[in-house]
Order: structure tokens, then C-alpha cells, then sequence
């Protein structure tokens, strides 16, 4: 496979997975989180790894407190850095 292929490969795995987590519904503590609320801070030029949700609210607009984000933090690992290697944060 050249570098060109697995290039376009993994371009296309990442959209699958979007697209995929595009109609993601997270649910804390029985209540579900307005995904176009979360903000995802810790993002470096090409480092990613303290990359994490600061802060969120619920569908009905009531804001996520600290444990609500921690457990939203554990649930939504993969979510955070797909939204960070996209640069959609």
C-alpha cells in the first residue's frame, strides 16, 4: 500500500466515525447532552492528548457540573479526539 492509499484510507475511517458519532446522543445521569454545547479545550498544535470537554449543557440548557463533565469526559474519549485531530473544536 503507498503512502498516498493508506492516507486516503484512514481519511475515509475517520469520516466513517464521524458521521457515524455525528448522530452521537451522550447521556449523563439519565439526561441527554446538546452536543453542539460542548466546548473541548486542551487542544496543542499536534498534541492531543490533554484534549478534554470543559464544558457542556443538557438539551434542556441546564450546564453540566463537575462529575457530570468528568463522567461525559470518560464516555466521550474517542469523540474528543476525533473532534481535535479535525480541528473541530
Amino acid at each position: 500500500m503507498t503512502r498516498k492509499e493508506l492516507k486516503q484510507l484512514i481519511r475515509e475511517s475517520i469520516e466513517e466515525v464521524m458521521e457515524q458519532q455525528a448522530t452521537e446522543n451522550f447521556v449523563v445521569n439519565g439526561k441527554q447532552v446538546d452536543v453542539q454545547s460542548i466546548q473541548i479545550d486542551g487542544v496543542r498544535a499536534g498534541d492531543y492528548s490533554d484534549a478534554h470537554i470543559s464544558s457542556a449543557t443538557f438539551t434542556d440548557g441546564v450546564e453540566l457540573n463537575d462529575k457530570e463533565l468528568d463522567q461525559l469526559n470518560s464516555m466521550a474519549g474517542d469523540w474528543i479526539a476525533q473532534k481535535a485531530i479535525q480541528g473541530d473544536v
